[in-house]
């Protein structure tokens, strides 16, 4: 579960960031780095199920080890 944990943090924040810098600049990081319409979507289906296994389980997320302040 760590390692499910951890892959959805990293696309969270490469979707932040994509999102900043689209709006921001006009620049798609994906597709920068992609540069293939096919692989773009499949980065995108899988930012958005990050977003939603993140949104199920916010709790755990924001209370394990590395995250928490304590």
């Amino acid at each position: 579960m760590k390692i499910l944990n951890f892959v959805s943090m990293i696309f969270l924040v490469l979707s932040g960031l994509n999102w900043g810098l689209l709006t921001s600049f006009n620049f798609n990081l994906v597709d920068y780095i992609l540069g293939q319409v096919w692989l773009d979507n499949i980065v995108y289906i899988i930012m958005g199920l990050s977003a939603i296994y993140a949104a199920l389980n916010w709790k755990q997320l924001i209370t394990t080890k590395q995250l928490s302040r304590r």
